[in-house]
This record gives C-alpha cells, sequence and structure tokens, in this order.
C-alpha cells in the first residue's frame, strides 16, 4: 500500500501516536497496591512504666493491632536461657509426656501441627517445671499484670472501677489463672507449626527463639510476620479480652499461626505466660451501658471448649490441605 519508506514512517509515526492519545483518553484505573505491612508497636520499659500522652497512644494502636513488642526487664531476662533449656528438653522426657491435667494440661501432642506442646497452670508449677523456670513464670505475672492495668482503662469504656476486677475474674487481685507453656516444633513433619487461632485468656507474654509467627494485625484479612527481637517480648491479647471488652475498634484478639519450620531453619521453640480468669468464675462481656453479661458461667468450661475449636480446625486444616 505504502512504497515509499518516507510515507510508510509517517503513517507508523501518526499510527503510534494516535494509539497513545486513545491511550490517554480512557478512564483512569488505579492498579492495585501490594498492602503495606503494619508498624508493630515497640515499648521499652521505661515508657512502659511512664504515663506519657504518647505511651497511651502506642497502648490504644496496639489494642487494635493484637499484638506489640515489650523490652525485657533485666530479672526476666536473666531467667531465659533456664526456659529455653526445659523446652528444648520436655519432649524427650517420657515421663512428662505421660502427664494429663485439667483444662488441657501437661503434655499434648498436637496431631495436624508441627508443635508438641508442655503447659500447666500454677498449681502445679513446682511439681513439674525446674525451680529457675518456676522463678521466671513468677517474676512473669506482675510483670503481665502492669501491662494489663496500663491497657484495660483504654479499653473498657462505661464499665466501673469497682466492678473491674469482677469483669476478669480475680485477675487484678493476683488470683487469677497462670498457665507457663512450652512448644517444641518438630520439622519432620510436613503441616503448618500451628495453624491460625487466637490465644484464649486476656494477655500472653511469648518468647521466640526463632522466626516463623505470623499475625493479622487488626481487621486486615492478610498476614504478615511477626519476627523475633532480640531482648523484646511479643505480647498479643486473647480473644478472652476481645469478649470482654466487646468492641473490636477497641481491643481484638490477634489471629496468629506459626509456618512450616523446615530442617533448614533448625529448632524452633517458643514459650509463654497465659493471664486468665479463676476457672470457676463467669467469662462476661462490657454492654452498651457499661454493665457485666455473663457470656460463660464457668470459665473453665470456657477453655475446655476453645481448646476443643483449635484441635477441630487443626483437623480440617489438614484435611483440606491447607
Amino acid at each position: 500500500m505504502y512504497k515509499n519508506p518516507v510515507t510508510l514512517r509517517l503513517f507508523l509515526c501518526s499510527a503510534v501516536f494516535y494509539s497513545f492519545s486513545l491511550f490517554a483518553m480512557l478512564p483512569k484505573v488505579a492498579m492495585p497496591e501490594a498492602k503495606k505491612q503494619e508498624e508493630i508497636v515497640v515499648l521499652s520499659t521505661d515508657e512502659l512504666s511512664s504515663a506519657s500522652k504518647d505511651l497511651y497512644k502506642k497502648l490504644r494502636r496496639a489494642a487494635q493491632q493484637g499484638f506489640f513488642y515489650v523490652e525485657m526487664p533485666q530479672e526476666i531476662a536473666e531467667l531465659l536461657e533456664h526456659a529455653v533449656d526445659f523446652g528444648s528438653n520436655f519432649y524427650k522426657n517420657e515421663e512428662l509426656k505421660a502427664v494429663k491435667l485439667p483444662t488441657g494440661g501437661g503434655y499434648k501432642d498436637w496431631e495436624h501441627a508441627q508443635m508438641e506442646t508442655f503447659f500447666c497452670e500454677r498449681s502445679y508449677w513446682e511439681e513439674y517445671y525446674p525451680s529457675k523456670v518456676v522463678e521466671l513464670a513468677e517474676r512473669l505475672i506482675p510483670f503481665s499484670l502492669e501491662i494489663f492495668n496500663r491497657i484495660f482503662p483504654l479499653v473498657v469504656g462505661k464499665l466501673p472501677r469497682d466492678r473491674w476486677n469482677k469483669a476478669v475474674g480475680d485477675l487484678f487481685e493476683k488470683d487469677g489463672s497462670y498457665h507457663f507453656s512450652f512448644n517444641h516444633y518438630r520439622r519432620a513433619k510436613q503441616m503448618l507449626g500451628i495453624q491460625e487461632h487466637q490465644d484464649f485468656g486476656y494477655i500472653t507474654l511469648l518468647f521466640i527463639t526463632k522466626d516463623g509467627l505470623h499475625g493479622k494485625f487488626g481487621h486486615d484479612s492478610t498476614y504478615q510476620p511477626i519476627p523475633r527481637k532480640e531482648g523484646y517480648i511479643i505480647v498479643n491479647f486473647g480473644k478472652a479480652f476481645e469478649i470482654l471488652v466487646n468492641d473490636t475498634s477497641k481491643l481484638i484478639g490477634g489471629w496468629h499461626y506459626v509456618e512450616q519450620i523446615t530442617e533448614e531453619q533448625g529448632e524452633r521453640i517458643s514459650f509463654g505466660l497465659f493471664s486468665d480468669n479463676k476457672h470457676q468464675t463467669p467469662l462476661h462481656r462490657i454492654t452498651e451501658t457499661g454493665d457485666l453479661e455473663v457470656v460463660y458461667e464457668n470459665y473453665g468450661k470456657y477453655l475446655e471448649a476453645s481448646l476443643a475449636q483449635v484441635d477441630k480446625k487443626g483437623q480440617k486444616t489438614a484435611t483440606s490441605g491447607n
């Protein structure tokens, strides 16, 4: 059609220009951006003991996310090696593996996860844990309650102060229920370290020796890594706290899971303190008027039901291959 090379080049240039002009007139459609990862709140021990506006701003954000880091006090850090040693060996002890205690305590083999666990509540610590591990757990209790005391007034709305202790089953009087739990991850099992879940109680202080933890932040539907941070504890809020507050715009229990741990990653141990109601007290939620409404008549039964749900979900995850 165009035998003259100059004419052909002019035609092609005109066509290209016309195409770009048409493209420029098309409606502008924004391309989806990769979601930016949430920045995890980090608190020093000095910040935690202050009463600054910045502290309360950070704590409110942490409550909305479900997780944060807090610096370890020296009296806790100096005992960590004893807990790491116990976590690295409990699963080799046949006597400990035979222990079965109330509310799912003792040794647990998670059939549909890499994790195997040994945990027990405070009344059994001296019977099953070495003395230095007991000492660590006992030191963690006041630290956990210090954090709880800081966050609680920010999220409970109209609940009168004289009802706070009743709302949490005597936890404010240091008379709640405390569990110290150890997890070991069996790398030969080709499955998740542990499937997604919320911790059952109010607040967890968690130590991890390797990365692998992933968490959902607030109402975000995507997971992101929560890496190990040297010298810091991971704090996460549990399902009971979310139920009590009854307003996920203020506080959410952090959903999390542990990825499959590989041989290349090496041995992974985690351990932590769980703070809960007394088992014989009710689990409440706060109503819009600031009253307390009973959700479970017995907190121990709530724990048993929650543990059964995690088991059921694990079976479903393993069956579906997810």
